[in-house]
């Protein structure tokens, strides 16, 4: 039990980093003015002066041009993070319910993507 906790405790954290990169990388295609300055702002309430201003530089750089190869690619990367943290998910709860898995490898995979 602790092994599959600690299993979809990585994977949904894993998700979250590229969930990251998706938000920071849309921002430039949105219609909202001054928004990397707000989120600027934000952080140096949040964390301390070296690590604001380390991490007001990456969000400069990364909502001050339009970078679709980088949203495209962090997206793909979300959804094989979650996806693959779903996967674990249904893993565990049939090893639980001690269920064998009556689907192949391809049609749980999608289904954990879709769902």
């Amino acid at each position: 039990m602790f092994n599959g906790a600690a299993a979809l405790g990585f994977y949904l954290t894993l998700a979250i980093f590229p969930a990251l990169v998706v938000t920071m990388t849309i921002l430039p295609y949105l219609p909202i003015p001054r928004v990397d300055q707000a989120i600027k702002d934000l952080l140096k309430e949040a964390r301390p002066n070296e690590a604001s201003n380390l991490v007001s530089q990456v969000v400069h750089q990364v909502t001050s041009h339009h970078r679709g190869g980088l949203l495209s690619f962090s997206v793909a990367a979300t959804l094989w993070a979650a996806s693959t943290g779903m996967y674990a998910i249904m893993q565990q709860l049939n090893i639980t319910d001690d269920v064998k898995e009556a689907r192949s490898v391809v049609r749980a995979r999608v289904t954990a993507l879709v769902g």
